[in-house]
């Protein structure tokens, strides 16, 4: 029986050595995508997209917080990678820069990285107890909308991103129409001006007159346009300062 066993024991260790690690490097020359600016900058384009969830690894490809990922990203000396691996959802390595990559790689970075920490200091957090009326004499609570995802819009209409990219938030609007999803906006304008100003164009959102130290003091937002995303349960999920990075944390949480 004794050789049995070991046979065994050799069969199972060299099955456990043979086994893929969970995550892989991409098969790219690290050095020779920071040759340049244009180089790296295309592949981060392609392939990074810090406002999503994702698994975080540090350059030893050891699991570490988002939060602990992005504070890396902020000192300007790592770049993110996208890993290999059959998770669904994104992997993500910090790769160290060299020595001899342009300035512009390392603070493109911590731009992004800052960026992001402004938005995701707010994720997971509750969102504040509220009831809205809208414009239109609407009333919304938190308790009833508990159970449906909620996209906030923060604006104000002399804002002009903010009014630039009404017609993509109109889209989005009609895309999820038949969803578990429900389209708010708070702008911080008297309700007399938004009123008015909404009555001269096409706004699918439910629009909701706010003071500014509401939206800055309470809700802790200070960027324009922002828009968050609530899950089912009232919890801040995502926050996001364009239209094409909310849709795509749309697709990511009817996903879940």
């Amino acid at each position: 029986m004794k050789p049995i066993f070991s046979l065994l024991i050799c069969a199972l260790l060299l099955a456990g050595c043979s086994q893929k690690p969970k995550y892989q490097d991409p098969d790219i020359d690290f050095p020779a995508l920071q040759k340049d600016f244009v180089t790296w900058l295309q592949y981060d384009i392609s392939h990074i997209d810090l406002s999503a969830n994702f698994i975080a690894l540090d350059e030893n490809a050891e699991e570490i917080s988002k939060r602990q990922f992005l504070n890396k990203l902020n000192e300007g000396s790592y770049f993110p990678v996208k890993m290999i691996s059959e998770e669904t959802k994104r992997v993500y390595r910090l790769q160290r820069i060299i020595p001899n990559a342009p300035v512009s790689i390392g603070n493109t970075v911590q731009s992004q990285a800052q960026d992001e920490q402004r938005n995701y200091r707010l994720v997971e957090n509750d969102y504040p107890d509220f009831k809205y009326t809208d414009i239109d004499g609407n009333t919304y609570t938190k308790n009833d909308l508990l159970g449906k995802v909620i996209v906030f819009k923060f604006w104000f209409i002399h804002c002009l991103p903010c009014v630039k990219e009404i017609p993509e938030m109109n889209r989005l609007v009609e895309k999820y129409r038949d969803e578990n999803v429900i389209f708010l906006s708070l702008a911080f304008d008297e309700e007399e001006e938004l009123r008015n100003f909404l009555s001269e164009r096409t706004y699918n959102y439910r629009a909701i007159a706010v003071s500014k130290d509401y939206i800055s003091d309470t809700l802790k937002v200070d960027r324009f346009p922002t828009h968050m995303i609530v899950d089912t349960k009232g919890k801040i999920w995502s926050v996001i300062n364009d239209t094409e990075h909310l849709s795509k944390r749309l697709e990511d949480i009817l996903r879940e």
